[in-house]
């Protein structure tokens, strides 16, 4: 492990032994639909242009016509996205990092999930590679993996997606909401989310930089 990657996983390890979190607040917790929103927290908080406001995490944000044409221009010109069908298959491709770690401790756990001589030279030193990396993380996310980070991805983009009137809002609710569900099963309380966003925002920049340690300085 280089040291760059030594001190992000030494940080993250004491934001998790050390972060505060809010009590309960009991019969104030957010509606689902308000937990969902949350989950997009650190997504949310980017600037998109055509969206002029932070969007709020009480309800969808919606452009007027003016305003979604610049969104949905932003959108194709990031993404290549043109319309719902795109804006899922992006959703799908890119913020996959958590169906990776389920690949990898297959590995780990002797039972692979494919054979991996099928892979080219090129194709498997990338995925050992990847594979690697990911085991600095693999005890700080536990049973939540790098989940956080696609769901936090995922549904901040189909809010802008939305915002954008690339979805409705039944569509949007219905790929959202059972991932509100699985975060709510698959993490005991903010920071172990917060700590999944960061292990998986982490393998995601190493993975879409070529596997590139170097660039993880930033980081």
């Amino acid at each position: 492990m280089k040291d760059i990657t030594k001190k992000i996983v030494t940080r993250i390890t004491a934001f998790k032994q050390d972060a505060y979190v809010e009590p309960d607040a009991g019969s104030n917790s957010p509606s689902i639909e308000e937990f969902a929103l949350l989950l997009s927290g650190i997504s949310s908080c980017r600037k998109t242009p055509g969206i002029d406001i932070h969007m709020g995490y009480e309800h969808l944000y919606l452009c007027n016509e003016e305003k979604a044409g610049i969104v949905r221009e932003h959108l194709y010109k990031i993404y290549n996205i043109t319309d719902r069908d795109s804006l899922i298959d992006v959703c799908n491709q890119l913020y996959s990092t958590d169906h990776d770690l389920s690949d990898f401790r297959s590995f780990w756990n002797n039972n692979p999930a494919f054979d991996i001589s099928e892979l080219n030279e090129e194709a498997r030193a990338f995925f050992e590679s990847c594979m690697e990396y990911s085991k600095n993380f693999n005890n700080l996310t536990g049973e939540g993996g790098f989940y956080a980070w696609d769901c936090n991805e995922i549904i901040g983009l189909l809010r802008v997606g939305y915002a954008a009137k690339l979805i409705t809002k039944d569509e949007f609710w219905s790929i959202v909401l059972p991932m509100a569900k699985n975060a709510a099963h698959l993490y005991k309380s903010w920071k172990d989310y917060a700590t999944g966003c960061l292990c998986g925002c982490a393998y995601f920049m190493f993975r879409e930089q070529g596997a590139n340690e170097e660039i993880m300085r930033f980081f």
